[in-house]
C-alpha cells in the first residue's frame, strides 16, 4: 500500500482518504505532569465517521521543546480514553526536536474522536511549537485518515463509498455514490437529500391502504415495490377480507409519492368473487398518494363506481405500477 502522508491520495496500490483535519495555530505551554485527560491539552476532539476500516491518526509540529533535565510525552486519546500513552517520548535536555508521529487503528463503524495531549516529567514544563507559518512556525495539526486498499481505490476515485446505512459520508459532495453494506442499496446525493438510485437486494415491502368510501380491510398477499432515482416499480396482490360500498371508486395508497395525477401508471387485474369474473383495466393515479383502476367496462371511470359494485370478501385486487416520484 501507498502512504503518503503529506499529500492524500488513492493509488492502484491504495492510499488515503481524509476523514478528518485539525490544526493549532499558536504555541502550547505544557505545563501539566498528569497523564490522561488532566495532560494539557495540545488538538482539541477532532470528530469523525468511520465506517470499519483501518484509519491512519498523524501528529505533526514543527518543533517540540522541553526543559532542561525534563521530557516531555505526546499521548494520543481515543473517545476520551487514554489510548496511546507513549506515542511520542521526547527528552531533548533543553533542546529542541520536530515530531512526526502516526498510529493505525481499526475503530468501529460510526463516530469516533482522536485528541493529542501532552505532560512532562522532571522539573520543568514545555511547549508544543505551532503558528500561522506565515512568519513564524508552521501549524500543529492532527490528521485522520481511512486506508483505502488496493482492492478499494477504484469505488473511491469514482466517489462511490462503501458505508453502512448509519455510517454515510457526514459531508457529501453533489454527486456523490454510496453503496450500503447492510441494505445493499446504492445512493447518489443530489446536493440536498440522498437519492436512492439502486437496490441488489430484495424489494421493500409495502402496505397499501384500501378505500371504497371508507377503509377496506384486506389481507396483502404480496406489495413490493423498488426504487431508482425518482422512478418507482411496484406489485401488488391483494385479498379482501372486508366490504366496501358501491357506486364509489375503488382506491389503492401508492408506495412513495407520485409527482402528479391523472396518469397511466400501470395495469390491474379486479376478481368480482359474486360474479365470478374479472375485470382487466389500467392504474390511474388520481392524486400523488392513490390510484384507481380504470378500465373498458367503466368509460373512464373507476371500478366501483361503473359498474357500480361493492367489493367484498374474497374480491382480489392485484397488479403493477411504474411511475415517478415528486
Amino acid at each position: 500500500m501507498t502512504v503518503l502522508t503529506d499529500t492524500q491520495v488513492v493509488t492502484a496500490s491504495g492510499g488515503l482518504v481524509e476523514l478528518g483535519y485539525s490544526q493549532i495555530t499558536s504555541s502550547v505551554t505544557v505545563s501539566s505532569a498528569s497523564t490522561g485527560t488532566a495532560a494539557t491539552s495540545v488538538i482539541s476532539p477532532l470528530t469523525v465517521v468511520c465506517d470499519g476500516s483501518p484509519v491512519l491518526i498523524e501528529f505533526s509540529a514543527v518543533r517540540v521543546d522541553s526543559g532542561a533535565s525534563s521530557n516531555l510525552t505526546i499521548s494520543l486519546l481515543k473517545d476520551g480514553v487514554e489510548f496511546s500513552r507513549t506515542w511520542g517520548f521526547i527528552n531533548p535536555g533543553g533542546t529542541s526536536v520536530p515530531v512526526k508521529l502516526t498510529f493505525r487503528d481499526t475503530p468501529t463503524a460510526g463516530s469516533h474522536t482522536y485528541e493529542v495531549r501532552s505532560w512532562y516529567g522532571g522539573a520543568n514544563s514545555g511547549l508544543v511549537a505551532a503558528g500561522s507559518g506565515t512568519t513564524s512556525n508552521s501549524p500543529a495539526f492532527l490528521r485522520v485518515s481511512k486506508i483505502v486498499q488496493a482492492t478499494q481505490w477504484p469505488a473511491v476515485t469514482t466517489g462511490t463509498i462503501i458505508c453502512t446505512s448509519s455510517t454515510r459520508p457526514a459531508s457529501p459532495f453533489a454527486g456523490q455514490q454510496i453503496y450500503e453494506t447492510d441494505t445493499s442499496l446504492s445512493y447518489t446525493y443530489s446536493g440536498s437529500a440522498w437519492v436512492q438510485t439502486g437496490n441488489l437486494g430484495a424489494w421493500t415491502t409495502f402496505v397499501p391502504t384500501l378505500t371504497q368510501s371508507g377503509a377496506v380491510t384486506k389481507t396483502v398477499t404480496s406489495a413490493t415495490y423498488t426504487q431508482v432515482g425518482k422512478l418507482v416499480i411496484a406489485q401488488f396482490n391483494l385479498s379482501v377480507t372486508g366490504a366496501g360500498t358501491g357506486g364509489t371508486g375503488v382506491l389503492m395508497g401508492l408506495p412513495v409519492t407520485a409527482s402528479g395525477s391523472l396518469k397511466s401508471v400501470g395495469t390491474c387485474a379486479i376478481y368480482d368473487t359474486s360474479a365470478s369474473t374479472t375485470y382487466g383495466g389500467t392504474c390511474t393515479s388520481l392524486s400523488t398518494t392513490t390510484v384507481g383502476f380504470v378500465g373498458d367496462w367503466a368509460g373512464a371511470n373507476t371500478w366501483g363506481s361503473q359498474p357500480s359494485l361493492a367489493l367484498a370478501s374474497g374480491d382480489v385486487i392485484r397488479g403493477t405500477l411504474m411511475y415517478e416520484t415528486a
